[in-house]
């Protein structure tokens, strides 16, 4: 389709959201808490319809009503969609989490991650991947659409989750609660707020060079995440090799993988230039990138430490 021409298709859903707490006891609510949250909530869908449909042929607006329920403050939120395809615009309020519980919604990442940076993803098959962390040697696996996980790494998806979070940086509200009343309703708790932060993000340093990589764990469908590596160094409590994921951006090197040109057998030592970044992001972080992988061959003996780079 070209332009503007493109067929469109308008329907609506709606949710609630629940205010829990003492500040609402009396049906009132803070303007401010209550205004943010909903703006929030606003962002998160076209920010999470952006990164899944773009802008162009994909649109979302919300409208509201407000609605009582003893010692809560519920609001029925209206939303309006048009797009080309309208059954995937439908289905991200229902993977964010705001029409109630999913396993793999957006809200229940966040729980199983408290929040951490992911370091890489991999799919594993249709409905479910894998993440690993740098603060964590054990991946954890998610049973749920792979764009949940787009979601959360997009930094504007998750400046609006925050601003929802950010009910609960005062007193008096506890809980926020959604729902479509069809299915047990998501919620988030004070206590999980700080899930919702947005890690400060500073690159103090960035470096290319070239080196030698032991492979650790491949990926054979030829993605550019998946990938493992070590300088073949061992961690001296648990006898096992220190590895680390790392983005591989060679297009050629995955293709031949793919097909089958470069075989990748345990053992498997790569020559390449990499980039490596370092970040301040709560903690420090080190991003690996593969630029281009210039030899493949057998180890015979590889013996470097992540700290001399």
């Amino acid at each position: 389709m070209e332009g503007s021409k493109w067929q469109k298709l308008r329907t609506a859903s709606e949710f609630h959201v629940v205010f829990e707490g003492e500040a609402v006891k009396d049906y009132l609510i803070d303007v401010d808490k209550f205004a943010n949250t909903m703006i929030g909530v606003s962002n998160a869908l076209q920010e999470a319809n952006r990164v899944s449909n773009g802008n162009t042929h994909s649109k979302i607006s919300v409208k509201i009503k407000a609605n009582f329920k003893e010692s809560s403050f519920l609001v029925e939120l209206i939303l309006f969609m048009t797009s080309t395809n309208i059954g995937a615009v439908t289905n991200i309020a229902t993977l964010i989490g705001f029409c109630g519980y999913h396993p793999g919604s957006l809200i229940q990442l966040y729980k199983k991650t408290k929040g951490e940076v992911i370091a890489g993803k991999r799919e594993i098959s249709d409905g479910k991947y894998e993440l690993t962390f740098d603060n964590c040697s054990n991946p954890i696996i998610i049973n749920g659409p792979v764009v949940v996980a787009d979601w959360y790494g997009d930094s504007k998806v998750r400046k609006s989750m925050n601003q929802i979070a950010d009910v609960f940086r005062k007193k008096g509200i506890e809980t926020l609660r959604f729902s479509d009343n069809m299915r047990e309703a998501e919620s988030i708790s004070r206590a999980e707020a700080s899930y919702f932060e947005v890690p400060e993000d500073d690159a103090i340093e960035e470096k290319i060079d070239t080196d030698y990589f032991l492979v650790t764990r491949p990926d054979f469908e030829g993605r550019k995440t998946g990938w493992r590596f070590s300088f073949g160094t061992t961690n001296d409590i648990h006898k096992k090799t220190s590895d680390f994921p790392a983005k591989v951006l060679d297009e050629k090197f995955l293709s031949d993988v793919k097909v089958l040109r470069t075989l990748i057998p345990q053992g498997t030592v790569i020559k390449a230039k990499y980039r490596k970044i370092t970040h301040r992001i709560g903690n420090l972080r080190v991003q690996w990138e593969i630029l281009e992988v210039l030899e493949v061959g057998l180890s015979k003996s590889v013996n470097r430490s992540l700290s001399d780079f």
